[in-house]
């Protein structure tokens, strides 16, 4: 893969992530990394994924902040805190071409599930649920956490958990804010930094503020709907790309 290549890979997955982040309250990383695996491997990349997501996330819990339900949340990190050291000790362990596969086939069920395709799953989580929200969180930061620390992906289970508590929509895109802020912040404790070229910094840095700027105009213009259709469609053409890359490695 050129460098030119490579750098605009980083720079479109970054760019569709902020703008989705901002538009649907989550997606970052499930359009960013697979884009961003492909570019800088998997895990540069799933570490870069977690270093953007956290800035990304930052800066829109400045306009949602007042929204964020702090008991859900708390709870939450709780159970991500174990995950993420099960999943950091995973991504180390599985040679890089193996991680891609898992990474793709990741997004691909966690896509299933945001998009709702998994309808008996999620009315299944819906029953029990309900009688058991306190375990249920911690168990869906659990899973969060490894799959954060592990893929950079750790958006679905938190996704899957709010549609079976019907957590309101305005309080569950603030409180995710929140959640990926110590999510991501945990997992670049635990793995370290990226060691990045300054040429990809400034371009998926720029890639971000634009990206972000983007979703600040769209999100009263898009129905929320059809922007996490478009989310869903993205990330799923890059996490094939991503399993056929880690596929051509093997071969």
């Amino acid at each position: 893969m050129t460098p030119e290549l490579s750098l605009g890979l980083a720079a479109l997955g970054t760019f569709f992530g902020a703008a989705m982040q901002r538009v649907t309250g989550l997606g970052f990383a499930l359009v960013s990394v697979p884009f961003l695996m492909l570019s800088l491997g998997p895990r540069e990349g799933v570490l870069l994924a977690n270093l953007l997501g956290l800035c990304t996330c930052i800066v829109v819990a400045v306009t949602t902040w007042q929204n964020i339900c702090w008991r859900r949340t708390l709870t939450l990190i709780l159970g991500a805190a174990v995950g993420i050291q099960l999943g950091a000790w995973t991504s180390l362990a599985i040679p890089a071409p193996y991680l891609m596969i898992a990474t793709s086939a990741m997004v691909l069920v966690s896509l299933s599930l945001v998009s709702g395709a998994s309808t008996r799953v999620t009315q299944a989580l819906e029953a029990s649920a309900t009688g058991w929200q306190w375990k249920s969180r911690v168990l869906a930061g659990t899973i969060s956490g490894f799959m954060n620390a592990a893929a950079g992906i750790g958006g679905p289970p938190v996704v899957v958990f709010g549609k079976a508590v019907r957590w309101p929509q305005m309080s569950f895109v603030a409180s995710l804010q929140a959640y990926f802020i110590v999510l991501n912040a945990m997992a670049l404790a635990t793995k370290g930094m990226p060691a990045l070229h300054w040429a990809t910094v400034v371009t998926v840095l720029a890639s971000l503020a634009v990206g972000v700027g983007t979703g600040f105009l769209l999100h009263r213009r898009i129905p929320q709907a059809i922007a996490l259709r478009f989310t869903v469609w993205v990330a799923a053409l890059g996490s094939l790309a991503v399993g056929i890359r880690g596929l051509l490695l093997i071969l």
